[in-house]
């Protein structure tokens, strides 16, 4: 903190004690020369704010002090300083825990504590996200219930809706700042969201932590984690709008601009497992031998590849999605089955062969809709 005050009070008259208001307002300000520390919460910040305030207030009311307006006195010019210098730092300490939490990720599913919970139950109860604290003895569970959704996801994408509540806290607690709390927000959902693209369809959890592929697991629990954040954006977008200005209000559009992205990239991430299922599937094919031998090795290999995907995402994707996804992986099949079949030159004009391959893809459909 690089602000500093020297008021001069004015002396009391002979025989009069100082107040306990007086004292009360002098520690304020020895507090304020200090400087906040890093462990200072928006609320803290705002309460100090208010008795400065009060402050100022009183020492014109006591004659004690003779200040300029309020809005361009040293006191108020200091204040905006040090609220800037206060959320630089509230963001710079929790891009850097978001930064760390992924990159020492193990994308692996995460047991979710009992303050996760608590913080989403009650999201959903008041329509306000904000960090809570669990009751004594509370459990925690395998995955994150929002209504009656659940949601298995790694531990950093836990960690970041705590980072995210706090944002609304300093929303809440700084509405004066909204638009320089929103762009700082901004960039970290941004941040996670592209760090999450780098380390999963960039490979780069390969090399950070060691993980020897990227598995279909590995994709689920990305997509289902991004996902989850998707469904706190609106709550962030809510929190700023409540403390935006009307003429700031344009800025909210960056907001639609994050669901965007973060849909994007679940497409990117189904994309992934299309082609992780295709390229199986392909290489089945490759080795395919038409023959009577029914079901054929390739086809059962491909039945076997088709439910090692299917265990993969199960109990991280919902069925509905899952659904899709194998509606997906079906059409892409029967299109490369057709031009494998051209290429290999069997048609329904040879019945023989056709008919093999008829009785293969009666297995496959019959293993598919088990």
């Amino acid at each position: 903190m690089n602000c500093s005050f020297h008021f001069q009070l004015l002396p009391l008259p002979k025989g009069q004690k100082p107040s306990l208001e007086r004292y009360k307002w002098e520690i304020s300000i020895l507090q304020l020369q200090d400087g906040v520390t890093d462990l200072t919460t928006p609320a803290q910040l705002t309460q100090l704010i208010s008795q400065l305030r009060e402050y100022q207030q009183d020492c014109v009311k006591q004659g004690w002090h003779k200040t300029e307006a309020v809005a361009v006195s040293p006191l108020s010019v200091c204040l905006q300083k040090l609220c800037m210098e206060y959320i630089e730092r509230f963001h710079t300490q929790r891009r850097s825990k978001m930064s760390g939490v992924l990159d020492a990720e193990l994308w692996k599913a995460s047991e979710v504590g009992a303050e996760f919970q608590c913080l989403v139950d009650e999201s959903l109860r008041t329509g306000r996200l904000r960090n809570v604290q669990a009751p004594d003895r509370s459990a925690g569970g395998e995955a994150l219930m929002v209504d009656d959704t659940s949601f298995v996801v790694v531990s950093s994408a836990l960690v970041f809706t705590k980072i995210l509540a706090d944002y609304c806290e300093c929303f809440a607690a700084l509405p004066e700042f909204a638009a320089d709390i929103l762009s700082r927000v901004v960039e970290l959902l941004k941040g996670f969201n592209s760090r999450c693209c780098q380390l999963i369809l960039g490979a780069g959890a390969l090399q950070l932590v060691g993980l020897k592929t990227i598995s279909v697991r590995n994709l689920a629990l990305a997509s289902r984690s991004l996902q989850l954040i998707i469904h706190f954006v609106p709550l962030v977008a809510h929190e700023a709008e409540l403390s935006l200005r009307e003429d700031q209000k344009h800025l909210l559009r960056h907001f639609k601009q994050v669901l965007t992205d973060y849909g994007d990239h679940i497409g990117e991430i189904t994309s992934k497992l299309v082609s992780v299922i295709d390229h199986h599937t392909l290489s089945c094919l490759n080795n395919w031998e038409v023959s009577s031998s029914v079901p054929s090795p390739s086809f059962q290999q491909i039945c076997r590849q088709m439910q090692k995907f299917h265990n993969g995402l199960a109990g991280i994707i919902p069925d509905e999605q899952i659904k899709a996804l194998f509606e997906t992986v079906h059409e892409h099949f029967k299109g490369n089955l057709k031009l494998h079949l051209a290429r290999i030159g069997i048609s329904p004009h040879d019945s023989l062969k056709y008919g093999f391959v008829s009785q293969d893809y009666a297995f496959y459909a019959q293993s598919l809709r088990a």
